[in-house]
């Protein structure tokens, strides 16, 4: 029979043990949006023939194609920030909010690109595959109320 000290520990080692597998797998989340960014940002560029650096291999690309190149970029880029912020240890409030803002509006920003630029079904399953991770990590909901 335990008593109700052993109970209280076991709750909090329980609940701590929960934390810390929540903390695991949004840090898999983290680095799985910066990877799969980066890969769907050089996908991209081998599909149209050219880099972000360098487009003059492929100057007649369509207006509408190279600005979902350059949203992908600023995706990538942004992901990569966050990714950094939350391996810092900022997950309080202030700059890892701001991170985690700019990321939002930059995928918001691939959104709109994706209406009207040419991509492939690879294309929007690997951006899907970045959504979900986005929802997994609840950014709407920890950067929505500032």
């Amino acid at each position: 029979m335990y008593t109700s000290i052993q109970l209280v520990r076991q709750r909090l080692q329980g609940r701590r043990e929960a934390q810390a597998r929540q903390s695991l797998r949004r840090a898999r989340s983290h680095q799985d949006i910066s990877r799969k960014a980066t890969t769907l940002l050089q996908s991209y560029e081998n599909r149209l023939g050219v880099r972000v650096e360098d487009i003059r291999s492929r100057p007649q690309l369509a207006e509408r194609d190279l600005d979902l190149l350059l949203q992908v970029q600023a995706f990538a880029k942004a992901a990569i920030w966050y990714e950094q912020a939350f391996k810092a240890g900022n997950s309080g409030e202030g700059a890892f909010d701001n991170f985690g803002r700019i990321l939002l509006r930059s995928a918001r920003r691939v959104d709109q690109g994706m209406e009207t630029a040419t991509q492939d079904q690879r294309f929007g399953d690997a951006w899907s595959s970045i959504q979900a991770n986005l929802r997994q990590i609840r950014l709407d909901e920890s950067t929505s109320s500032r």
